[in-house]
């Protein structure tokens, strides 16, 4: 389930509900830890046990990976949704979520190609520079890198001085349970 292949916008619903869905169950274990737990015991727990769900239900995971798995996921359907808008021509994409090899996002043509991901800020861990140098030495024609991030809200960016040739693109984060249904 970690490399998915999309051929419509509305495949991509049922895909955030999943993860809406395991949100929900997480917070309901980080309520439950936090009421029958010191606050330390509670943040140990979050942080070592498997308490948390793979968002697309692969299996368990700790509350912080599951957060991180969260963000990216719903990132990469949106970065999806906005190809589709786009690029429609060149789907199918292909989606490599959480530790698939390959680029984030792929055309079936080949023509497209997305890295993707979610941070405080672009320029955490030089994630952006890093996936824009991944991104621009790949052969396809059209090649981006998406992120979700608080401080930028949603819309297109120049492309970094380096990586001319790479369409950075804010995707904000408004991924609240309505935005997933959309």
């Amino acid at each position: 389930m970690k490399t998915q292949v999309i051929s419509s916008e509305a495949e991509l619903g049922p895909l955030e509900a999943r993860v809406a869905e395991s949100a929900s169950s997480a917070v309901a274990k980080l309520l439950e830890i936090c009421a029958s737990s010191t606050p330390l015991d509670s943040l140990r727990r979050i942080k070592f046990e498997s308490l948390g769900f793979d968002p697309l239900g692969q299996g368990p995971l700790n509350l912080i990976e599951q957060v991180n798995q969260t963000f990216t996921y719903l990132a990469t359907l949106q970065a999806v949704r906005y190809l589709f808008q786009r690029h429609a021509q060149s789907g199918p994409f292909t989606i490599n979520l959480g530790t698939a090899p390959g680029p984030d996002i792929s055309s079936q043509d080949g023509k497209v190609v997305a890295e993707v991901f979610a941070a405080v800020t672009p320029e955490s861990n030089r994630k952006l520079k890093k996936d824009a140098r991944r991104v621009g030495s790949m052969k396809a024609e059209i090649r981006y890198v998406f992120y979700a991030c608080p401080v930028k809200g949603p819309g297109d960016m120049s492309a970094l001085p380096d990586y001319p040739e790479v369409r950075i693109v804010s995707l904000g984060v408004a991924f609240a349970a309505d935005d997933c249904a959309t």
